[in-house]
């Protein structure tokens, strides 16, 4: 980010001139995809899919996108906002920002509290990225807004060398790092009273994986048990398959959502071609619970960074 505070030559502290360039903002769908309305699944295991929907930076400068914010119509069932999910593809790089579909709820926080990234997502003039949603249930069709929180750095600041650097540095940044979100690798369904439920979380052999936070969502029909808990769960560590926590954890306890997500004390790191397991158990004992489990954090791609072996084809 441009300094908000520097130093003039005679010694004194001053706000930057160059912050009156830098703006706020929203980026949004274009208007005949608001709301974006799904049609209800045609069951269960075949979601319906909207058609991507397609983001663009402005014409007169790069912009910088650091939150995500998400609302549900007032007239949306509850099953389908608690199913709705999402895909997230960087246009430029062809990268998804997650191993497969994740619930919006654990993607998007709201205007209040929004969902803010660890790795912000930067776009250049009318660069793209592209959105795929997924209505996951029968119950009916869903009525979906969203936006993305950003700063838009205007052209007449573009032209000094303080902020010519900071634009090169973060195309080479973004090369190599951007916001992932990791959930199992197959849906996950504890059945009625289940005990040992083991799901699997895997990264791919081309990036490390740094975690942040964890989000999950628990769906049921039963009412006997622990209704509100629903689960508990313990993480095993992806290199030494060693447990993260002496006990079960619940649901409410080393959980949350993307309006208010669980950040874990020290982050998790995944290598490479690794696999993570989390053994779930279900306190509800009458019906089976679904558990939608997510990590969120930072991918960093191994390899030379792209924008080096450009360089070297004299493209770059």
């Amino acid at each position: 980010m441009i300094k908000r505070w520097i130093t003039a030559p005679n010694g004194a502290v001053i706000l930057n001139p160059l912050i009156r360039y830098v703006k706020g903002g929203l980026i949004i769908p274009s208007s005949n995809q608001v709301p974006l309305t799904i049609a209800a699944a045609p069951s269960a295991t075949v979601p319906t899919r909207s058609a991507p929907i397609i983001i663009e930076a402005g014409q007169d400068g790069p912009a910088e996108i650091f939150s995500t914010i998400g609302q549900h119509g007032a007239s949306d069932a509850a099953a389908v906002q608690a199913r709705l999910s999402c895909v997230i593809t960087d246009d430029v790089y062809r990268r998804q920002y997650m191993n497969r579909d994740i619930l919006c709820n654990h993607v998007f926080g709201n205007n209040l509290q929004p969902f803010d990234m660890k790795e912000t997502t930067f776009l250049q003039p009318q660069q793209t990225m592209q959105f795929v949603f997924l209505n996951n249930s029968t119950a009916g069709a869903s009525s979906w807004r969203f936006a993305l929180a950003h700063r838009k750095f205007q052209s007449t600041g573009l032209t000094t060398p303080e902020t010519q650097n900071w634009v090169r540095e973060q195309v080479k940044r973004k090369c190599m790092l951007n916001s992932f979100w990791l959930t199992s690798t197959d849906p996950v369904s504890i059945p009625a009273n289940g005990k040992n439920t083991t799901s699997l979380f895997k990264n791919t052999p081309d990036k490390w994986l740094c975690l942040f936070y964890i989000m999950a969502t628990g769906l049921t029909t039963g009412v006997a048990g622990d209704t509100t808990e629903l689960f508990n769960f313990t993480i095993f560590d992806p290199k030494n398959y060693r447990p993260y926590m002496n006990s079960p954890v619940t649901l409410n306890t080393g959980c949350g959502t993307a309006r208010f997500p669980y950040v874990l004390p020290q982050p998790i790191f995944m290598e490479p071609n690794s696999t993570m397991q989390v053994l779930f158990n279900n306190l509800v004992t009458d019906a089976a619970t679904e558990v939608f489990f997510t990590f969120y954090g930072v991918a960093s791609y191994t390899g030379k960074p792209l924008w080096k072996a450009q360089g070297e084809r004299g493209v770059g």
